[in-house]
């Protein structure tokens, strides 16, 4: 069966490290950038990111895009 798939929507997740637990591990906290261009090229994603992080006091350990799709049957 034929799918066609639309580009809906795109958002990035951006994970801070914000400090340190009683054991020493890792805190994170994740961000979320709503609203990006299903379009958009990677590298210009992580441009922007590093434009935006750039002005955080808490280093970024992980940048995530996510990509919506509507699966459609065509027939």
């Amino acid at each position: 069966m034929p799918v066609q798939r639309f580009a809906l929507e795109s958002r990035l997740q951006v994970r801070y490290q914000v400090g340190e637990d009683e054991h020493g591990d890792p805190v994170y906290r994740l961000r979320a950038l709503a609203r990006v261009n299903p379009e958009s090229e990677d590298a210009d994603l992580m441009t922007a990111v590093d434009a935006i992080t750039g002005l955080q006091v808490f280093p970024v350990s992980e940048v995530r895009r996510v990509d919506n799709y509507e699966l459609i049957a065509s027939e």
